[in-house]
C-alpha cells in the first residue's frame, strides 16, 4: 500500500516526530504483534534487556517504512519537526494533493480532525493496524479511577463508574471506548468508534497497556530523553539499529543505544529534614562554588562534581560529601555518584 500511494505522488503517513510519544506508539505496535504478548510483557518489566533480538528485529521492521523518504512526510527531516497535531490536520487538508495518505494515532485524533472540514466517517477513515506478525496488535491507553480513603461512598462511586450505565454515558460523547462487554455498542456515536470497541473486545488477553505508559518518566515519558529521545535520533538514521555511531548526548544516531541504557533502579531518597533541606534552602548561595556546575548537562540525572570542601552546615550533615545536582539545580549531601532524590521521582530541571 505505501508504495502504491508514494507512486502516486503522495506520502504513505504522517509522522509527528516532534514528539517522542508517538514514536512510541509505533514501535509498540510492531514489537507486539512481532514478539507476542510474553516478550511485549518482559520488556515492559525490564526482564529482557532493550538489547534483545526481538527489539532489534521491531526496529528492523520499523526501519523498513522510516528509511523510506518518500513514504513519510516531508521526509525524515520534515517528520523530525512535526509535532502532532499538524501530522493529523495536514493529511485531511489539501484536497486531492494532502501532504500524506494516512496518520497513525488512537481515536482521540477524532478532535484534531474536526479542525479540518474532513468528516470522520466520510473523509477520514479507520482501520486497524497492520499485522506484522502472527497478530495484530490492539495496544491502548487507559483511566484508573483510584479512592485515597476507604469509605462507602467512595466505594459505590467507583462501582458505578465500572458498570455498563457509567460506560455508556461516556461513550455516546465520543473518544471513549470501554472494556466492558456488556456495553451496548449502539452507544457509540458512529460506526467508526463502535468497530474500534469491538477489536478492544475481540484482542481479549491478548490487548496491552502502552509500554511507555508503565515505564519510569525519565525513561519513557520525558521530551528530549530516554525512549522519545532514542526513537527520534532513530528516524534521523532508521538504518542504525544498533545505535553504534555515537554515545548518548553526542550526535546523532544514537538508536538503541540509547535505549539500553535506562535501569530500573531507585534509590533511597535522602531525608527531607535536616542537611537535605538546608542545601535546598542554602543552594542559591553555594552554586558559584561547585567547579563542576558549568559541565552539568540541563537533564542530567546525575551529579557530576562535588565540593574540595564542604561548606558549613548544621550538625546534622555530619561529614556528608556536597555536590551540585543539575536536575535540581540545587547543592545537596550525596553520598553515591547518581543523586537518589533526584534518580527516584525523575525530575526534570526546573530552570533549563
Amino acid at each position: 500500500m505505501a508504495d502504491t500511494l508514494s507512486a502516486s505522488g503522495t506520502p504513505a503517513v504522517s509522522v509527528a516526530g516532534a514528539d517522542g510519544w508517538t514514536l512510541t506508539d509505533w514501535f509498540e505496535n510492531v514489537y507486539l504483534s512481532q514478539a507476542g504478548p510474553q516478550k511485549y510483557d518482559q520488556l515492559a518489566k525490564h526482564e529482557i534487556k532493550w538489547t534483545d533480538d526481538s527489539v532489534k528485529q521491531a526496529l528492523t521492521t520499523l526501519g523498513q517504512l522510516f528509511g523510506r523518504k518518500d513514504f513519510l512526510a516531508g521526509g525524515q527531516s520534515g517528520a523530525l519537526s512535526t509535532e502532532f497535531p499538524k501530522s493529523v490536520t495536514q493529511t485531511f487538508t489539501g484536497g486531492d494533493r494532502p501532504a500524506a495518505a494516512m496518520v497513525f494515532e488512537g481515536d482521540f485524533v477524532g478532535v484534531n480532525i474536526a479542525q479540518t472540514e474532513a468528516k470522520v466517517g466520510e473523509d477520514a477513515l479507520v482501520f486497524p493496524f497492520p499485522a506484522v506478525g502472527a497478530k495484530a496488535p490492539v495496544v491502548s491507553g487507559g483511566d484508573v479511577a483510584v479512592a485515597l480513603k476507604p469509605s462507602k461512598g467512595a466505594q459505590a462511586l467507583l462501582t458505578f463508574l465500572a458498570s455498563p450505565d457509567a460506560a455508556e454515558i461516556q461513550a455516546r460523547e465520543g473518544g471513549f471506548v470501554s472494556p466492558n462487554k456488556a456495553v451496548d455498542p449502539g452507544a457509540y456515536p458512529n460506526a467508526i468508534q463502535r468497530n474500534i470497541a469491538k477489536s478492544l473486545i475481540a484482542a481479549g488477553d491478548d490487548f496491552r497497556f502502552d509500554m511507555s505508559d508503565q515505564a519510569p518518566a525519565g525513561f519513557g515519558g520525558t521530551p528530549g530523553a530516554g525512549e522519545w529521545k532514542a526513537l527520534q535520533d532513530f528516524l534521523a538514521n532508521p538504518s542504525d539499529v544498533a545505535g553504534g555511531a555515537g554515545e548518548t548526548g553526542g550526535g546523532s544516531g544514537q538508536g538503541l543505544r540509547g535505549l539500553i541504557r535506562w535501569r530500573p533502579r531507585l534509590r533511597r531518597s535522602p531525608p527531607r529534614s535536616g542537611a537535605a533541606a538546608w542545601s535546598r534552602r542554602r543552594s542559591s548561595s553555594r552554586r558559584s562554588s561547585c567547579s563542576a556546575r558549568s559541565s552539568c548537562s540541563p537533564s542530567a540525572t546525575r551529579c557530576t562534581g562535588a565540593f574540595s570542601t564542604a561548606p558549613a552546615a548544621p550538625s546534622s550533615a555530619g561529614t556528608t560529601t556536597w555536590r551540585y545536582c543539575a536536575t535540581t539545580r540545587s547543592v545537596r549531601p550525596c553520598g553515591t555518584r547518581r543523586c537518589g532524590w533526584c534518580w527516584r521521582r525523575r525530575r526534570r530541571p526546573r530552570w533549563a
